[in-house]
């Protein structure tokens, strides 16, 4: 968690505990450690969004009782036959210990995971998740209009983010940003007026809506309320719904968040904030005050891979003691009594043969309210059993079902009872799951020390490294991208030791296709033994942000950081994302983005055009290419051979990088500010 952040997560609490968390943030100012911030955009909602603008449904107009979504499923949007928009991000990773597995997060960043454009230090209206209308003026079942004496009643469980996984728990993993006081979530119910009106003349409808806001938490601690019972991770809300405008046909609520970014007087680190994760909504008749217990036993988190330390690894380096010894998993009876449960799991190969598996004998398990999370050991921590060593080929993919459900009953939601899990043996090597639930960047005592961070991997035979991947979190402003120098080194001791190769003046960008990580290609394959490192160096005092996987659950000891000319092991709970490849010849036919020198441009900023210098007079540039900050390319022209000059009247004020070049071969390439 970012400093300035460790600090505003308590200040609910004592001032001694402030005065502590400051002295704390002190030192890591003048000691120069890595710091962690929120993420600027979620790149997996960027990338699906482009995808599921070409699959819209059907308008539906509307919905019956009774209404019910757990989030339980693998999609990074809500479910779209029962909300109208896309501002929440489903996943698995901002909650801690969740009535079931998966919630819907409530944050900074739009539709699209970028940061809202209106966003500010001040209070603003962030994400709103709104219901398809629901019929409440009929009750089809029995054919006859619904009332208010048929106790309607809406529930929902929710969690502050900027929680930890108990309080004993280090206050750098936490897990999200917690909203302050002056944030805000809210609960809504409304309806379409009778005042909507249709523009016959332009054919235009003009909907008007009603909104009443039914239910409201300011920022608060999840730090508070564990203090005050140690099982309350999520808080149940249970509304009775006792006005009859409410009783139509197109009755809805939405849920809406406001945040406020955070201001630490840096360019760039204003990042994602004030999460608030929602889970088990659920709307239906024949409810009273009581009814706070679910006939439902689920996953709480789901489940993970079967390896030891990575998400993924190469086939040709995978060994039996990569395997974890046991599964971990969290299970849940969110009713108000003990049920018997049965569990088991199979993991398959692509021709759905089994290569693992494990059935349990069944167990009762108890109500988390009064006993936690389920603590039978055959179900909870089973081992690990897997054997595919007839598998040929040099990639393999196992796909791992976890299911837990009631014996003799059926749950109120049969979904969250399985777990999948997509074993990937590929040619890379990735401790990270894909999802960046943080940014890490390094800060270097001054300007004139550099800083390195770097990432450990132990091969079990020589092989040929091919490429690194990276990803890097977009940045405020653009604030944060400058030039690194991507590197591998050797062992030394358990420590990053010398230098096998290097490639230079490194820019971070992002995959085409809205792939997630960017490849950066070797210049010259790297044949590889034993253990290694990859990272990256930077010069500068820039603060390069990449993506940090906070969910990691592995063996630590593997991230290291160089920022007072030593190394010294990364104290964060979580792993940096960076993969690298290994194998066979990857076929690239792109250019890693690597230029000879760095070149001078001015004025710098400028409003319209720019000249430039190049340190070797003998070379003579004849075009140039101009790229955004994300490595697409803008623009290419021919350079006159009498000027030095380049006209930037076209693009929109910004950043950008420039690239002379001179027979297909760069001369350098150099960051200019358009304002």
């Amino acid at each position: 968690m970012k400093k300035t952040a460790i600090v505003r997560h308590f200040n609910t609490q004592s001032s001694k505990k402030i005065a502590l968390l400051l002295f704390f943030c002190a030192f890591l100012q003048l000691s120069a450690q890595p710091i962690l911030t929120g993420v600027t955009s979620n790149r997996n909602l960027e990338k699906n969004f482009a995808a599921e603008q070409t699959a819209q449904k059907s308008q539906i107009t509307s919905l019956n009782l009774p209404f019910f979504d757990d989030f339980s499923y693998n999609s990074l949007y809500p479910d779209p036959a029962k909300w109208m928009d896309k501002q929440g991000f489903v996943n698995n990773s901002y909650a801690i210990r969740p009535p079931t597995r998966g919630v819907v997060t409530l944050d900074a960043l739009d539709q699209y995971g970028k940061i809202y454009a209106h966003a500010s230090t001040l209070t603003f209206g962030a994400d709103t998740l709104t219901s398809y209308p629901i019929r409440l003026d009929t009750l089809l079942s029995q054919n006859r209009p619904l009332r208010i004496q048929d106790s309607l009643y809406f529930s929902f469980f929710y969690q502050p983010g900027g929680g930890r996984a108990s309080l004993t728990a280090n206050v750098w993993e936490r897990i999200g940003n917690q909203p302050e006081v002056d944030d805000k979530l809210v609960l809504e119910f409304g309806y379409l007026s009778e005042d909507s009106v249709f523009n016959e003349i332009d054919s235009t409808y003009h909907p008007v809506y009603v909104w009443d806001e039914v239910w409201s938490s300011e920022g608060c601690s999840l730090d508070s309320w564990l203090t005050e019972e140690p099982l309350t991770y999520f808080k149940q809300v249970l509304i009775p719904i006792l006005n009859e405008d409410y009783l139509r046909k197109n009755f809805q609520f939405r849920f809406r968040n406001y945040a406020s970014l955070e201001n630490q007087g840096h360019a760039g680190r204003a990042s994602n904030v004030d999460q608030w994760n929602i889970d088990y909504v659920k709307l239906d008749i024949n409810r009273n005050s009581n009814d706070r217990f679910h006939n439902d036993v689920a996953f709480s988190n789901p489940t993970t891979s079967l390896l030891k330390n990575y998400q993924s690894m190469p086939w040709k380096q995978y060994r039996a003691s990569d395997n974890k010894s046991n599964f971990n998993n969290k299970l849940i009876n969110l009713s108000d009594g003990q049920k018997n449960t049965l569990y088991q799991y199979v993991i398959t190969d692509k021709n759905n043969q089994s290569v693992g598996e494990v059935v349990s004998n069944n167990y009762n398990i108890q109500p988390y309210h009064t006993d936690g999370l389920h603590n039978y050991a055959n179900h909870v921590t089973p081992e690990v059993h897997f054997t595919a060593s007839s598998t040929s080929g040099d990639s393999a993919n196992f796909t791992i079902t976890h299911l837990f459900k009631i014996v003799g009953a059926n749950d109120y939601c049969s979904r969250n009872d399985t777990c999948t899990f997509v074993q990937k043996f590929h040619n890379y090597y990735a401790y990270d799951d894909g999802t960046a639930e943080a940014g890490l960047y390094l800060t270097p005592v001054s300007t004139s020390q550099h800083s390195s961070l770097a990432l450990k991997f132990t091969l079990a035979q020589s092989d040929t490294l091919r490429a690194v991947r990276m990803w890097f979190n977009d940045v405020l402003n653009d604030a944060n991208f400058d030039y690194f120098t991507l590197k591998v080194w050797d062992d030394n001791g358990g420590f990053p030791g010398n230098e096998l190769t290097a490639i230079e003046m490194l820019l971070p960008s992002h995959a085409e296709e809205f792939s997630d990580f960017i490849t950066y290609y070797l210049e010259e394959p790297l044949w590889v033994s034993g253990t290694f490192y990859i990272g990256f160096y930077q010069n500068n005092a820039v603060e390069i942000n990449i993506g940090f996987d906070q969910d990691y659950e592995g063996e630590s000891g593997f991230t290291f950081y160089n920022t007072q000319n030593q190394w010294e092991e990364m104290f964060y709970k979580g792993v940096p994302m960076m993969r690298p490849v290994l194998g066979k010849d990857l076929g690239a036919t792109i250019h890693t983005p690597s230029v000879a020198q760095k070149l001078t441009f001015y004025p710098n900023p400028t409003q319209n055009s720019v000249s430039f210098t190049i340190p070797d007079p003998h070379q003579t540039p004849t075009a140039y290419e101009i790229h955004d900050l994300f490595g697409r390319l803008l623009k290419t022209d021919n350079l006159n051979s009498n000027l030095n000059t380049i006209n930037l009247s076209e693009l929109v004020a910004g950043c950008y990088f420039i690239t002379l070049k001179n027979k297909n071969h760069s001369l350098g390439t150099g960051k200019v500010v358009k304002y």
